[in-house]
């Protein structure tokens, strides 16, 4: 797709937003089971974290020690939260594995997990989580569920402190992909190192961790991506003049900067709307960072900065309504 849409293009761009918008609204189902002896705190903040922004899922609490079964929809994922009673957290996790559900214990300390005697099989669906301070337990069942399943996009449009992780998993994993994609384009003619498509789509897909519908709403998104390439094609060219032919690490750091960026501002568009997260400001000023640890603003010296991308891609961030 080069730097340019083409017709193809466009058609492989619609796809990929309906996948987007296929995977936001996946639904999804968790149940959670509570030990008696567990921290009131603990317990709380696993509620407070897992109530359902969308009507895309379904989230059951019980006791741990409740053994009825429960009909509806096999459960997607499992959380334990653990305070003491083994017996109980092991009969429960193994209940869970054996269904094929992936499942996490949470706990206060180290002495509140069972010792286990699964077989390797059942022990790959069984994770822990131990955290002393409820916001660190959060933060790490967020990166839990978004990689426990296929549904890692659905899990964050309905639960939001669970957005920010997917989102930056996604432009990570995407950033790798063109930093690849970088160092391939030594042996072609374009000199840009990244597909445009690529960031069209992983801004959709962003957009969709967000738990953003698509539609016109994503149109700015996505212009701001498309300028923002001509200030990557830009700062490419320029390098490719003062240095021709540049070296692996130089088009593998241009492809993973670019990808960064634009995944960023993307985040950062949603982040500043909702009021979570740092500022666009501050954003910049990570982003910026980032740039100057890459190989080639020595090369870059003489050639047009990376504020060029950064500028035509500021206003789409700062942009109204979502």
């Amino acid at each position: 797709m080069g730097s340019q849409l083409s017709i193809s293009g466009i058609y492989d761009l619609y796809n990929a937003g309906v996948a987007a918008d296929q995977s936001r609204t996946a639904f999804v189902v968790v149940h959670i089971y509570v030990d008696t002896y567990a921290e009131r705190d603990m317990v709380l903040a696993v509620r407070d974290a897992l109530l359902p922004e969308t009507p895309n899922s379904e989230v059951r609490v019980r006791a741990l020690y409740d053994k009825r079964d429960i009909r509806g929809p096999r459960p997607d994922v499992g959380v334990i939260i653990a305070g003491g009673s083994d017996k109980f957290v092991s009969e429960r996790a193994q209940a869970f594995a054996e269904l094929g559900t992936p499942v996490v214990i949470v706990a206060e300390t180290l002495l509140d997990i069972p010792s286990f005697e699964f077989s390797e099989a059942l022990m790959s669906r069984i994770a822990t989580i131990v955290a002393s301070k409820p916001q660190t337990m959060v933060r790490h069942l967020a990166r839990w569920l978004v990689d426990a399943t296929d549904k890692g996009t659905a899990f964050s449009a309905n639960f939001p402190f669970c957005r920010k992780e997917r989102a930056s998993r996604l432009v990570r994993d995407c950033a790798k992909d063109n930093a690849a994609s970088g160092i391939s384009s030594l042996k072609s003619s374009d000199t840009t190192p990244v597909n445009t498509g690529s960031l069209l789509k992983l801004s959709l897909d962003v957009a969709a961790a967000y738990g953003k519908p698509m539609g016109p709403a994503r149109i700015p998104e996505l212009l701001g991506v498309l300028g923002a390439g001509l200030g990557y094609k830009a700062l490419a060219n320029s390098i490719s003049g003062i240095a021709p032919g540049s070296g692996l690490l130089v088009r593998g750091g241009l492809g993973y900067a670019e990808t960064y960026l634009s995944g960023h501002m993307v985040m950062a568009r949603f982040e500043a709307t909702d009021g979570n997260g740092p500022t666009l400001a501050e954003r910049f000023m990570q982003i910026r960072s980032l740039l100057d640890r890459l190989p080639h603003n020595r090369l870059a010296a003489a050639a047009p900065g990376p504020e060029a991308g950064l500028a035509l891609a500021m206003p789409v961030a700062q942009g109204g309504g979502i």
